[in-house]
C-alpha cells in the first residue's frame, strides 16, 4: 500500500510517521499476509488514561508485544474521544474480544493478557476485523470497518453476524444505476433548478455518458420544473440506441428524512442539509427464511442518533457504491457550488479499461432478480484500488489557522489528539474520488467516526475526513491499495474556496481561451475557463461561487443552459 502527494507537478512516497503507526495492522512496511496489531485499548491506571498497541513488530507472529504510552493529561480529549481515537489506530472495531491465535491474534493475545479491555482487530487469522471479517478477507492482515449497516443488523453483538443480518432498502425513486460505469454521488436536495442546470447541463457537455446519483426531496417538494429536467436525463431505450439525448444517466433517491429543530421538534424539511434528521427506510432486516417467499424484508428504524445531513448523506453513498462493480471510478462531489470542463475521470487511471469497460454481469449486478427487494449488506469490500483526496490552498490557510476546521476537529476528537497536524493543509470532504472498492472502504471509515465521536455540529464530517487522513485511519485497510492526495489546483478537482483574497484572474486561475466551446464561461463574448497552476484546464470546477467574477460567469451561462434545455424538452413534446 502506498500515500503519496501530488504537488509541484510530481508525486512523493510518505512513509509511516511513527513505529506504532508502522506496525498497525501488520505494518506498512511488513510483508503482505503478516500478522498485524491487534488490538488497541484505553487503560485506567493511578488516574490516568494510557493508549495500549498490542502490535507484532516484525509481521511474523514471532515478537508479539503490548506497548503502553501515556495519554497526555492535558489534553482535552474525554474517554470516549479517546476511545474513537484509538477506534481509528485500531481499524474500525469498538467491541471486547477475546485473545486471538497466531499473527494479529499474537498481539490481541498479549493486551488481553495484561487484563485489558481490547478493541476486537484481530482475533483467529491476523488483523481487522473480527474473525468471520478476518476469514472472508483479511488474509493480508488489513483493517476492516464495520459495515454501515451493522447497528440495524438483526444478529448477535457479533460485528459479522449483525452486518449479514442488514439489508438496504432504499431503492431508486426513479432512474436504475448501471454497474459497469463510473459514477458521481451527490447531496442535492432542496434546490432550484438552476442549480440542476450548472451541475447536469456543465457535465453533459463534456461527453460523460456515466451516471449521476443524487439524493433529492421527495417529488411533492420539488421546485418547479426539477422533476421533469431530472427525468430527462434518465436512461430509456432511445438513449441506449443512442438514437437521441445523450450525457449522464440520473438515479434519483428521494430520500425520506425525519428531522428535528434546534428545540427538538420534528420539521417538515431538511433545510437543505443544516437540520438534524435520521434516515427513513435505509436499512431492513431480510425476511424469515421460513416466511413466504413473496414476504418483503422488514424495515429497521434509523440506528442512530439524528445528525446534519451533511454527516448522514456519507451512509446514503455507501449504500449507492454498492451498485458498482469494483473497478469503476466513483466522484463525491458537492452540487451547488461545482460544475465540469471536462470528463471528471479523464486524468484518472484507468487499469483494465478493457476487460470492465461494460461489466455488467448479473453477479456484479446488484439490480438483478435475486435484489429486487433489497441488498445484502456486504461484511467487507469487494474489491480494491486508488483513494483521490483534494486539498484546500495551502498558502492561504492550514486546519488549524481556519477557526471552522479546527473546533470541528477538536469537537469530534479533542485537541491532544489533533495537535500534531494542525499546521497540514485543509484535505476537502466535498470533493473525494476513487474506485469502487476504495471508495467503499472510505465511506465506513466516514460512517465509523460519527458512530465513535458522535459529534453532531453541521461540519464535523470535514473533521472526520482530516482526522482519518493525517491520523493514519485510511492506512492499510482493505479496499483501499493507495492514497493519492492532490494539491489544490494540481488535480481532478480544483477547490476554489481559499483563493478568495485575491481574484482568480489575478492569479492566472481564470484565463480566456479563443474557443467557443459549450463548456466555457463567458461574460461580453470573451470566452474563459478556469485552469490547474500547470495552466491545464480544470476537469471540475469547485466553489465557483467564492470568486465574483467567475460566480457571474456561472449566472449568465445559466442563461444559455436554459434555453438548450427548453429547446430538448420542445422537440421531445413535438415528438410525443
Amino acid at each position: 500500500r502506498r500515500r503519496r502527494r501530488h504537488g509541484e507537478g510530481k508525486g512523493r512516497i510518505d512513509g509511516a510517521a511513527t513505529r506504532d503507526e508502522a506496525s498497525q495492522g501488520g505494518g506498512r512496511n511488513n510483508a503482505p499476509g503478516a500478522g498485524g496489531a491487534a488490538a488497541v485499548a484505553v487503560e485506567h491506571r493511578d488516574g490516568k488514561m494510557r493508549r495500549i498497541i498490542a502490535d507484532d513488530y516484525d509481521g511474523n507472529g514471532n515478537e508479539n508485544k503490548a506497548s503502553a504510552s501515556l495519554i497526555d493529561p492535558n489534553s482535552v480529549r474525554d474517554e470516549k474521544q479517546e476511545r474513537a481515537h484509538a477506534l481509528v489506530k485500531a481499524g474500525g472495531k469498538k467491541r471486547p474480544a477475546e485473545a486471538g491465535k497466531g499473527g494479529g491474534g499474537g498481539g490481541d493475545a498479549a493486551a488481553a493478557s495484561a487484563g485489558e479491555k481490547t478493541m476486537k482487530d484481530g482475533g483467529n487469522g491476523g488483523g481487522g476485523g473480527g474473525k468471520e471479517e478476518a476469514a472472508a478477507g483479511n488474509a493480508a492482515g488489513r483493517k476492516v470497518y464495520p459495515s454501515p449497516a451493522e447497528m440495524a443488523g438483526g444478529g448477535d453483538d457479533d460485528s459479522a453476524s449483525a452486518a449479514a443480518a442488514s439489508v438496504v432498502l432504499l431503492r431508486p425513486t426513479f432512474g436504475s444505476h448501471r454497474p459497469g460505469v463510473d459514477s458521481i454521488f451527490a447531496f442535492a436536495e432542496g434546490y432550484e433548478l438552476k442549480i440542476y442546470l450548472t451541475f447536469l447541463e456543465s457535465l453533459r457537455d463534456t461527453g460523460y455518458e456515466g451516471d449521476v446519483v443524487l439524493a433529492v426531496s421527495s417529488p411533492s417538494k420539488l421546485k418547479e420544473g426539477v422533476e421533469e429536467y431530472l427525468r430527462s436525463f434518465t436512461m430509456d431505450e432511445e438513449r441506449e440506441e443512442g438514437k437521441e439525448g445523450g450525457g449522464p444517466n440520473v438515479v434519483i433517491y428521494a430520500v425520506d428524512w425525519t428531522c428535528y429543530n434546534n428545540e427538538g421538534q420534528v420539521v417538515p424539511d431538511t433545510k437543505e442539509g443544516a437540520r438534524k434528521c435520521k434516515i427513513n427506510g435505509l436499512y431492513g432486516v431480510p425476511r424469515d427464511p421460513n416466511a413466504a417467499p413473496d414476504e418483503p424484508p422488514r424495515p429497521a428504524d434509523d440506528p442512530r442518533d439524528p445528525r446534519p445531513v451533511a454527516t448522514a448523506r456519507y451512509e446514503l453513498y455507501w449504500a449507492w457504491s454498492l451498485k458498482y462493480n469494483p473497478k469503476r471510478w466513483i466522484m463525491l462531489i458537492d452540487s451547488r457550488d461545482a460544475y465540469f470542463q471536462e470528463n471528471p475521470f479523464s486524468d484518472m487511471a484507468k487499469e483494465d479499461e478493457d476487460e470492465d469497460e461494460d461489466d455488467d454481469s448479473p453477479e456484479a449486478d446488484p439490480d438483478d432478480d435475486d435484489h429486487d427487494d433489497e441488498e445484502e449488506a456486504p461484511i467487507t469490500p469487494r474489491g480494491g484500488g486508488e483513494l483521490h483526496l483534494f486539498e484546500e490552498n495551502a498558502s492561504e490557510s492550514t486546519l488549524g489557522e481556519s477557526s471552522f476546521n479546527r473546533n470541528w476537529l477538536v469537537t469530534a476528537y479533542g485537541y491532544g489528539a489533533v495537535s500534531s497536524f494542525l499546521s497540514k493543509p485543509i484535505v476537502c470532504s466535498g470533493s473525494t474520488a476513487g474506485r469502487q472498492g476504495a471508495i467503499e472502504s472510505y465511506l465506513r471509515a466516514m460512517v465509523a467516526q460519527f458512530d465513535e465521536t458522535e459529534c453532531k455540529a453541521k461540519g464535523c464530517d470535514q473533521g472526520f475526513h482530516n482526522y482519518l487522513h493525517y491520523s493514519g485511519g485510511l492506512d492499510n485497510i482493505r479496499g483501499v491499495d493507495a492514497v493519492t492526495v492532490h494539491e489544490q489546483g494540481r488535480g481532478a478537482i480544483n477547490n476554489l474556496g481559499l483563493l478568495r483574497t485575491k481574484p482568480l484572474r489575478a492569479r492566472g486561475v481564470l484565463v480566456d481561451v479563443d474557443d467557443d466551446a459549450k463548456g466555457r464561461m463567458t461574460t461580453t463574448g470573451t470566452m474563459s475557463e478556469v485552469v490547474n497552476w500547470d495552466g491545464r484546464r480544470s476537469p471540475v470546477v469547485h466553489q465557483f461561487d467564492r470568486d465574483d467574477e467567475l460566480n457571474k460567469m456561472v449566472k449568465q451561462r445559466r442563461k444559455r443552459q436554459m434555453a438548450d434545455w427548453t429547446e430538448r424538452k420542445g422537440l421531445t413534446a413535438k415528438k410525443k
